[in-house]
């Protein structure tokens, strides 16, 4: 996956970004972009309810120890008129660098900024301003401009891969119906097949996905061999075009049949480096069958900060063992 390159030269533009890496507006959020030089590595968001019970300064430590990020921005949102967010977001600022100190790990914290409703402040310049001028910002306009996707909320972010959310195209049910009679006559080595020349055939752009190819991909997707040709193809050089199939793939299908494809969301998302969006899509998938290896896998991906870089050496080992088909 290549690098995006934006440059941030103000607390506006710094605050017009954030949105672009989480996905969504945040609200009522504790956000930390961590950074290694003038990249960032990890981005970090809590409600801001929870921030107490979160162990975020343990998390802290985490990204640090495993991305060895050098620096932190801290923002907190509300749209409280409330006194005391200065305060909170201060002391925050004061534990993380204590807690570094105490495991001898550098982390910088350049920036804390708090948003309340329509206006922001910084705690360490004191410069404020309004987010009228962070909407406006040339970063705003530019990820507005190259098409990164900003949904208004977190719901409306998990709305977008909530399974059965989408009208059902013409020929769905028809293909759908006819290739799960297919499938109960086939081994599971002419299953592997027929998935990967589905997929070979979206990929080069030969069949489009339209209501009779979902219907078809979703069927294959419910038998237990197709979940390692499907997987092996999430890399994070190809996950944003893999990303398209299969949310359209989540929001036609329902109950266990979304079961493959929200997983499949999921990781295309965490190859993307969209934490945001694997979260939910792992969070529908939770709701389907908790106890799944992959929904384990990636809750533990999440709580661990995971790279995505992780998950390209899984699909390595994937293709060495031979499981990709």
């Amino acid at each position: 996956m290549t690098a995006q390159t934006i440059r941030i030269s103000s607390r506006a533009s710094m605050l017009a970004v954030i949105p672009q890496l989480l996905s969504f507006e945040p609200q009522e959020s504790f956000v930390a972009v961590f950074l290694r030089g003038h990249s960032v590595v990890v981005t970090m968001r809590i409600d801001l309810r929870d921030l107490a019970e979160a162990d975020f300064l343990d998390r802290v430590a985490m990204v640090v120890e495993q991305t060895d990020a050098d620096s932190v921005v801290l923002v907190a949102y509300t749209d409280d008129e409330r006194d005391d967010l200065g305060v909170m977001l201060r002391g925050v600022q004061m534990d993380v660098e204590a807690r570094m100190a105490v495991l001898q790990l550098h982390l910088e914290v350049v920036e804390a900024i708090t948003v309340i409703g329509q206006t922001w402040r910084s705690l360490v310049t004191l410069e404020a301003g309004s987010m009228d001028e962070v909407r406006t910002d040339p970063v705003a306009v530019r990820g507005i401009f190259e098409g990164r996707r900003v949904a208004r909320s977190r719901q409306e972010l998990a709305e977008s891969v909530r399974p059965g959310s989408g009208p059902l195209p013409q020929g769905f049910g028809a293909a759908f119906q006819q290739t799960m009679t297919e499938m109960a006559e086939l081994a599971d080595d002419e299953v592997v097949e027929l998935v990967r020349e589905h997929l070979d055939q979206w990929w080069a752009g030969r069949i489009t996905t339209d209501g009779p190819t979902l219907g078809r991909v979703v069927a294959l997707a419910t038998h237990e061999a197709a979940a390692p040709p499907v997987l092996a193809r999430l890399t994070s050089k190809s996950s944003k075009r893999w990303h398209e199939l299969w949310t359209a793939a989540v929001r036609c299908s329902q109950g266990s049949a979304a079961l493959l494809p929200l997983v499949a969301s999921a990781v295309s998302a965490w190859a993307a480096g969209d934490g945001a969006t694997m979260n939910v899509a792992t969070d529908h998938a939770a709701d389907i069958d908790p106890d799944h290896v992959m929904v384990q896998l990636l809750r533990r991906a999440n709580d661990q900060c995971a790279s995505p870089e992780l998950w390209d050496s899984f699909v390595d080992k994937l293709h060495e063992s031979g499981l990709a088909g």
